[in-house]
C-alpha cells in the first residue's frame, strides 16, 4: 500500500555507484525534481535559538504548504532507521563523488520526496482522490507504531507528535492513490518474449555525471570526445586483441556491477536494443547512451529464468514513465522554496 513511503525509505536513488547523474528518466526526457527548481528564501530572525533550529521554523515551502523542522526531522528519523541499522551512522560521511557525501545525496532526496508528496496531495483534490475511513485508521496505527520507535527525549526535543507523523503518513497514502489513478490505464500485458532477459557483462563510461574516480563530466561534445577515446582504447584491448573483459570492466567501468540481466525496464532503449541484437559470446559495438558509453559482451541472449519478475519490472517501468511525464507538468505549477541557511545547518548523523 505505502509505495511512496517505501520508495522514500529505501532511497534507491542513493544506491548509485560512481557515474550516477541524479536524473530520472521519463521516456526520452529528464525529470527535474525539486532540487532542480527550488528557490532560496531567507530564514526568519527567530528561526534559530542557541545555535539550534526551532521546531516550528519553516524549512521548505511547496505551493501553499509550509514544512517545519519537526516534520523534516521525522523524515530524517525514518531514513536513519533504514540505513544506520545496516551501515552505522558513518554512512553519512561516505563520499559518493568528488563534491558530495552520502548525506548530501540523502538530503537532496528528502527535499525531492517531500515536494513530490505535497504536490501529489494538491493534485489529489483536483482528481477527487481522498482517504476513506479504514485508511485513516491505518494512518493512526502507523503513526503510533512509528512513535513507539522514537525515544521520548527525541520526541520532546524535536517536537515530534502524533499529528505531525499522521500528516506524513497521510501524504504517503494520498500519493499512492494518486499514482494508482494516474497509471490505471497502463498496459499490463507483457509477453514472455519481452520478459526474456539478455545477460551481459558490460563496461560503462560516463560522459555526463561522475565517474568512478570522482571526476565530473557535463555531457559536452568535448567530454564525449574525451570519454569516447578512452572507450575506443578499451574496445581495442578487449575486442580486437582479445584481452580479459572482466579485468578491464572491473578496473575502468563506472558501474561496480559488471554483470547485468537486461530487460527494457533496466536500461534506456538504445542500450537495450543493442543488447537484444547480440548472440551468445558476441561483443556489441560501442553504444552511446544518454549519459554514458557502453560496451557489452553477451553471456546469455535468452535468459528465461525470471519471467514473472521481469514482467513486473516492465509494468512498473511503464507506470513510472506515465507518472513522471505528468509529474513534470505538476512540478511547474507549484513554487518550491528552501530556507538554505537552515537546511545547511541540518546534519543527519546528529539527529
Amino acid at each position: 500500500m505505502k509505495k511512496y513511503l517505501m520508495i522514500f525509505l529505501t532511497l534507491g536513488a542513493l544506491i548509485c555507484t560512481a557515474g550516477c547523474t541524479g536524473k530520472k528518466e521519463s521516456g526520452n526526457e529528464d525529470v527535474k525534481d525539486a532540487t532542480g527548481v527550488a528557490k532560496n528564501i531567507e530564514q526568519q530572525k527567530d528561526d534559530v535559538e542557541d545555535n539550534k533550529i526551532k521546531n516550528d521554523a519553516v524549512i521548505m515551502v511547496v505551493g501553499d504548504s509550509k514544512i517545519t523542522y519537526s516534520e523534516v526531522v521525522v523524515y530524517i528519523k525514518m531514513l536513519k532507521q533504514q540505513y544506520e541499522s545496516t551501515f552505522t551512522s558513518k554512512v553519512w560521511d561516505f563520499p559518493v563523488s568528488d563534491d558530495k557525501t552520502f548525506e548530501d545525496m540523502a538530503k537532496d532526496e528528502i527535499i525531492n520526496q517531500i515536494a513530490r508528496l505535497k504536490i501529489m496531495g494538491f493534485e489529489a483534490e483536483d482528481m477527487d482522490v481522498s482517504l476513506n475511513a479504514d485508511e485513516k485508521l491505518d494512518i493512526e496505527d502507523d503513526a503510533v507504531k512509528f512513535l513507539q520507535g522514537i525515544n521520548m527525549d527525541d520526541q520532546k526535543e524535536y517536537g515530534i507528535n502524533q499529528n505531525i507523523v499522521e500528516k506524513i503518513y497521510k501524504d504517503n497514502y494520498l500519493a499512492q492513490k494518486v499514482f494508482d489513478v494516474v497509471t490505471a490505464a497502463v498496459d499490463t500485458n507483457v509477453s514472455d518474449d519481452e520478459a526474456t532477459a539478455v545477460d551481459v557483462k558490460y563496461i560503462k563510461m560516463v560522459f555526463d555525471g561522475t565517474d568512478r574516480k570522482g571526476k565530473t563530466y557535463s555531457g559536452t561534445s568535448q567530454d564525449k570526445e574525451e570519454v569516447r577515446k578512452k572507450m575506443d582504447v578499451l574496445f581495442d584491448e578487449v575486442v580486437t586483441k582479445g584481452k580479459d573483459f572482466d579485468y578491464y570492466a572491473q578496473k575502468y567501468s563506472d558501474d561496480e556491477e559488471i554483470a547485468k540481466s537486461l530487460t527494457s525496464a533496466d536500461v534506456e532503449e538504445k542500450v537495450y536494443e543493442e543488447a537484444r541484437r547480440l548472440s551468445d559470446k558476441q561483443y556489441s559495438s560501442i553504444v552511446e547512451g544518454k549519459d554514458a558509453f557502453y560496451l557489452m559482451y553477451c553471456t546469455n541472449s535468452k535468459d528465461t529464468s525470471n519471467l514473472e519478475e521481469n514482467k513486473e519490472k516492465i509494468i512498473a517501468k511503464r507506470q513510472d514513465d506515465v507518472f513522471n511525464d505528468l509529474y513534470v507538468k505538476w512540478l511547474g505549477k507549484y513554487d518550491t522554496f528552501i530556507v538554505t541557511d537552515l537546511w545547511n545547518m541540518i546534519h543527519i548523523a546528529q539527529i
